[in-house]
């Protein structure tokens, strides 16, 4: 594959990196994956092959960010989010971008995470993407949150809100644990009135369809004002993953 990626045959050599990537896996030796990586886009380089280059870039960060090696998913990553934007594909650099945010947010860089969110945002609002900017905006209050900025915390999620009572693809429990997650926002920004309305929002869309979710909103509204919110046994909402039906 290396003698391929510098003849005209490169493209054969982009072929094949796409094809092994998928046993990638299985390879413990990560050496492997740093070498099969380093072939593929220099066989997609001198096939004159930007879209190929930008996914074989893809292919590899989400085997690095596998493989728990974090620097490296964010340096492919990155490297493939250049391209995407160079080539006006915009679909393509939203992807990256998701994958950015996600990163850094499971490596604890929350402020990359913030940036990341941001940007991505901002291509949702440009394409009047209103899923995009639902999801999105949830995706940057959960950041704020777990960066301890409620205040910030609830102008987005508060966003996110008002996007998901038009959007059919968020279900009474996704739209639930937003509206959880943002009562916690405005009670962090010491907003406790607002708080317990948020919280009985979300109960009423629980009652029905989540015992055990209906309970916890019970317990936070049985909160005594400045005393600390309790966790679920499920997990704190604000650290969830959005989700939609």
């Amino acid at each position: 594959m290396r003698w391929l990626a510098g003849t005209d045959l490169a493209g054969h050599g982009v072929e094949l990196a796409r094809s092994w990537w998928g046993s990638a896996g299985r390879v413990a030796d990560q050496r492997w994956g740093t070498a099969l990586a380093s072939a593929g886009e220099r066989a997609a380089i001198t096939a004159h092959d930007p879209a190929a280059l930008a996914e074989l870039l893809v292919l590899s960060a989400r085997h690095a960010e596998q493989a728990e090696d974090l620097p490296r998913a964010e340096a492919q990553w990155v490297r493939a989010l250049k391209i995407q934007r160079d080539r006006g594909d915009a679909h393509g650099a939203v992807a990256v971008l998701e994958a950015l945010g996600s990163l850094y947010t499971r490596w604890a860089r929350l402020h990359r995470a913030m940036d990341a969110y941001l940007d991505l945002l901002a291509v949702y609002e440009k394409t009047q993407d209103g899923h995009g900017v639902l999801m999105t905006s949830q995706r940057l209050g959960a950041v704020l949150m777990l960066a301890e900025r409620p205040a910030a915390a609830v102008e987005y999620l508060s966003r996110a809100d008002l996007y998901a009572a038009d959007d059919d693809r968020i279900d009474d429990s996704a739209h639930a644990e937003l509206l959880i997650m943002l009562g916690r926002a405005q009670w962090g920004a010491g907003r406790t009135g607002p708080a317990r309305r948020t919280f009985s929002r979300a109960l009423a869309r629980l009652v029905d369809v989540d015992d055990q979710g209906a309970e916890y909103v019970r317990a936070l509204l049985a909160t005594e004002e400045g005393a600390v919110l309790p966790v679920a046994e499920r997990g704190d909402v604000a650290d969830r993953s959005p989700r939609e039906r």
